[in-house]
């Protein structure tokens, strides 16, 4: 579960990163 958590939050991270680019 922890790892689930982190990776969506990895995942969102980079999302954002990408929009913001």
């Amino acid at each position: 579960e922890k790892f689930k958590r982190m990776y969506e939050k990895s995942m969102i991270k980079k999302r954002y990163m990408h929009l913001t680019e």
